[in-house]
């Protein structure tokens, strides 16, 4: 089928390399590329061209490429990501790994002069995160000088990347040379020659926990000695999770996952260390040790992780709460809870040693101190928690606020109900509070929470729902006759337990939905009842001949479609009224 034969170029993708290859033979680039595909890969699509350059040995008879062109394997793999993915990928489906998402682009980067002096697409292009081209030190071009239109890497292809798709107007136009930000070009020159080490051939390979461990060795400055302050700072620094990396690093992850490679240049970058450098790097091992011992920490002294706490990073504001050991539903266990009294963080320990902040506060500062106007949604959405923790997450930095005017009578108040064993529930439905949020904002003032931390705790006595359901009957009874809100938070009030409570115990609950049900339905029937009445007020005083049923809800004041849903012989009555008063006024 060839019979030109051409050599592939210094950085050229293997995308590029075909397409060069079939032009020169004058076929068209997915003809030989249906030519030289894999069996089980279907027809060669302009779609599906970045396959090429991800995961090759999927999308194309390597061997037969191979005989075709006279390029080894090896040469035809250095055009690829697939050296990338080979290094650091933890299984063999590397067309399912994820270190590289997000980091191959989908329209074409490229610097013109590099288009004038030879007519080929770099493979560096294509990684997000390349801005210049170091050789003429530009900016790399993502629009048409023309046109000002992006280009999709399938749509170049079809002009030998000479032309813009869009408006043909030529590629290798001249640009402004030269960058002054020299911290710019410090890290864009790192970055070339991190990919260029990452895209070449290597034997070695690391799984996703040694990926890990020597991440964690560089941030320990390379320290044969275990600094545990030193890693947590530096990944609180970077916004990383110091937690995700050690559970990687220790291989106790429920599901093997890769360490991105975004995350990876990061970390290297910042220590001035290649990401090929991690292959041969060899960690000491009285830090591997150390690291991968899960029963040392216990002897370490625990810190206060929240960044704006005054005993950030220390551990002599931790106390002990009555918690030591508590397994979740979900199969998890959480050790030795201790909360700080400088800040009221309350921290807890996984099964594998790690440090957990229980109430989602320093997750929820990282993102209100970039985003102060962020909504509750979504400030749940960000975080993957309810509403109504969110509001907590807002109250509680309220109440860190300098320019709050607290009202000292109801601080003392509180405390003194903390003191008398009032419950949280109960406070919370003192009639002082004019929100949630105003009961929320209270409750984190830190003088309250250290009356909440340091009050004696006694152990309520289990409640008896032999006699608390009857208590319940009555209550509920009496608030139906009464015409009463009835919801678990009123009837908690009245029977004196917590909202958990009642709605544990199955029985309770199921009374109380009856209960709301059977208010539901009396209070539709009263609201009928009355809609009967003023219908017939309507049909006696009106002395036009005919109505029409429009003016007949304008007068009830009810739209039709939301009567059909919810009292359905209403609207019947209606109809049958019109019909009737309208046929014996034509009589």
């Amino acid at each position: 089928m060839l019979t030109v034969w051409i050599k592939p170029y210094k950085g050229e993708a293997l995308s590029s390399f075909i397409m060069r290859l079939a032009m020169s033979n004058g076929v068209d680039m997915l003809t030989l590329w249906n030519h030289i595909k894999t069996t089980h890969f279907g027809m060669a699509q302009k779609s599906d061209i970045h396959l090429i350059d991800f995961t090759p040995h999927t999308v194309i008879n390597l061997d037969l490429f191979s005989k075709l062109t006279e390029l080894t394997i090896e040469e035809l793999l250095n055009m690829t990501f697939y050296n990338t993915l080979y290094k650091f990928n933890h299984n063999d489906k590397m067309y399912a790994s994820r270190i590289l998402r997000g980091m191959i682009r989908e329209k074409l980067h490229y610097c013109p002069e590099c288009l004038t002096e030879k007519r080929y697409l770099r493979l560096i292009w294509k990684i997000e995160g390349v801005k210049i081209c170091s050789k003429h030190l530009c900016y790399l071009c993502t629009h048409c000088k023309s046109c000002n239109k992006e280009f999709s890497l399938s749509g170049i292809y079809s002009t030998g990347i000479k032309y813009c798709p869009e408006c043909s107007h030529e590629l290798s136009d001249k640009v402004k040379m030269g960058i002054s930000d020299k911290q710019v070009l410090k890290q864009q020159n790192w970055l070339h020659l991190s990919w260029e080490g990452l895209v070449q051939r290597s034997k070695l390979k690391l799984t996703p926990s040694e990926v890990a461990q020597r991440l964690l060795f560089i941030i320990n400055e390379k320290s044969p000695e275990y600094n545990y302050s030193l890693l947590v700072e530096y990944c609180k620094k970077i916004d990383i999770n110091y937690q995700s990396l050690l559970q990687c690093a220790r291989n106790s992850q429920k599901q093997i996952r890769a360490i991105h490679i975004a995350q990876l240049l990061e970390i290297c970058y910042l220590k001035d260390t290649l990401p090929i450098e991690l292959l041969n790097l060899t960690i000491p091992e009285s830090f591997l040790k150390q690291l991968l011992n899960t029963s040392n920490f216990n002897d370490i002294e625990p810190l206060c992780i929240a960044p704006w706490c005054k005993s950030y990073l220390k551990g002599n504001s931790l106390v002990r709460m009555g918690t030591h050991y508590k397994k979740l539903k979900s199969g998890r266990v959480l050790k030795n809870q201790l909360i700080c009294t400088e800040c009221g963080c309350q921290y807890v320990w996984n099964e594998n040693g790690e440090q957990l902040e229980k109430d989602h506060f320093i997750n929820g500062f990282k993102l209100l101190t970039n985003n102060p106007d962020i909504s509750h949604n979504e400030l749940a959405r960000r975080l993957v928690i309810s509403t109504s923790k969110c509001q907590k997450i807002v109250a509680y930095f309220n109440a860190r606020k300098s320019n709050i005017e607290w009202d000292k009578e109801l601080l003392t108040k509180i405390k003194i109900g903390i003191k008398g064993n009032v419950g949280v529930e109960e406070i919370k439905h003192w009639t002082c509070w004019s929100n949630r949020m105003h009961f929320l904002t209270y409750y984190y003032h830190i003088d309250v929470i250290r009356e909440r931390i340091f009050k004696k705790r006694t152990m309520q006595p289990k409640v008896s729902w032999d006699k608390k359901i009857n208590e319940l009957e009555s209550i509920c009874n009496e608030m139906l006759q009464k015409d009463k809100d009835i919801t678990i938070s009123s009837i908690s009030v009245a029977l004196d337990v917590s909202e958990k409570t009642i709605q544990k115990y199955q029985q309770a609950h199921s009374r109380i939905m009856e209960y709301k049900l059977l208010q539901k339905e009396q209070r539709l029937k009263k609201w009928a009842d009355e809609l009967y009445i003023k219908i017939n007020e309507f049909v006696e005083n009106f002395t036009v001949e005919c109505f029409l049923s429009k003016e007949l809800f304008n007068y009830i004041g009810v739209r039709q479609s939301y009567l059909i849903k919810v009292a359905p012989e209403v609207n019947d009555y209606i109809i049958n009224i019109r019909k009737a008063y309208n046929c014996k006024n034509r009589n």
